[in-house]
């Protein structure tokens, strides 16, 4: 429903009025994306997601190295163990977010 059919005319500068009501402006919104980020605010999102595995990932990285000098490992077993988990948590994470926004 519009808002032609609730009274309002537009004019040429996208301005709806109404009989006995003052002028106002009113967004008119891209049925075609509607419910989808556009532009900036995908580019945000998508590089944000970049970002959350990145950290993760080298959170996972950081930990394993300390917790192998503690034990004093010859051989990374807490490094590799911890980047494999969060490479594949990472993963998990941005596939459902971009699974989730689609």
């Amino acid at each position: 429903m519009g808002f032609g059919a609730l009274g309002f005319k537009k004019s040429p500068l996208n301005h709806y009025t109404c009989k006995g009501f003052k002028t106002a402006t009113i967004l008119e919104e891209n049925k075609s994306n509607k419910g989808q980020p556009s532009g900036p605010n995908n580019f945000l999102k998508y590089s944000g997601i970049g970002v959350q595995m990145i950290a993760t990932i080298g959170l996972g990285a950081w930990a394993g190295v300390v917790l192998d000098r503690k034990f004093g490992y010859k051989i990374p077993v807490f490094t590799i163990t911890l980047l494999l988990l969060a490479v594949g948590g990472s993963m998990y994470l941005a596939i459902k977010d971009v699974l989730k926004n689609n």
